[in-house]
């Protein structure tokens, strides 16, 4: 009996330009008799990814240890909330009281031309349209002094004024000045008894948490000099 082998032809008995016929596998570049594209080739050389995994870039290792930010129980939460809802209402009490001699002082360019006065404050981030800026030292974000005027010309003195930072709203500055001056918000902020200890450390922890509030955690020193006040230098 003939077998499938017997039945090949000899390579010999093969005209030179027929190769005898094997068994071939189609190349790895090959589908379906089709050449990949390179986009396919290049997918094909990378290693198999487990289903839902993105593979991230490797990032150089950091020496700082990671940060990992806690969660706050139930009773942080509350004393935070509480903070926040007793600043807010110490801004509703001492601003609309905050002596508006002081106010004026504080948020406009008084005086005359030649000597201009006052002017400490910004009034939603923007000085008085009368007010000419010649000069900047410091950064307007923190505590800073600026040389002014009331326009130009040789007939306009200048004036330098220690300012608070733009960025305070003047509703917050007058709070930030009333909580530690209360004279210049008069009855605003009534002080618990003084036999009564532990409403007075809880007074005085809130008062300092509106402070924290108003002034977004900033160190803000000032002083009251006469009838002004402005930030210390």
């Amino acid at each position: 009996m003939s077998t499938h082998a017997d039945r090949q032809p000899k390579a010999s008995q093969l005209h030179p330009r027929q190769v005898a016929p094997t068994r071939q596998t189609a190349p790895a570049y090959m589908v379906d008799n089709r050449p990949l594209t390179v986009a396919q080739r290049q997918m094909q050389a990378r290693p198999p990814q487990p289903a839902g995994l993105v593979q991230l870039q490797a990032q150089p290792a950091s020496s700082q240890p990671p940060v990992v930010q806690l969660a706050k129980s139930v009773a942080e939460r509350s004393a935070k909330n509480k903070r926040i809802v007793f600043a807010k209402r110490t801004i509703r009490l001492i601003a609309p009281k905050f002596k508006a001699e002081m106010s004026t002082h504080l948020f406009t360019a008084e005086g005359t031309n030649a000597a201009p006065s006052g002017l400490h404050g910004y009034t939603d981030g923007k000085l008085p349209n009368d007010v000419q800026v010649s000069s900047i030292k410091g950064s307007p974000a923190d505590k800073h002094k600026i040389t002014w005027s009331k326009g130009a010309g040789p007939s306009f003195g200048k004036k330098e004024s220690s300012m608070f930072p733009k960025w305070m709203p003047k509703d917050n500055l007058k709070t930030l000045i009333g909580l530690q001056y209360p004279e210049l918000a008069p009855g605003a902020l009534p002080e618990p008894a003084k036999d009564d200890l532990e409403a007075v450390k809880e007074h005085t922890a809130l008062k300092t948490a509106a402070k924290n509030y108003v002034s977004m955690g900033h160190v803000i020193p000032f002083t009251k000099h006469g009838d002004t006040v402005y930030p210390d230098n």
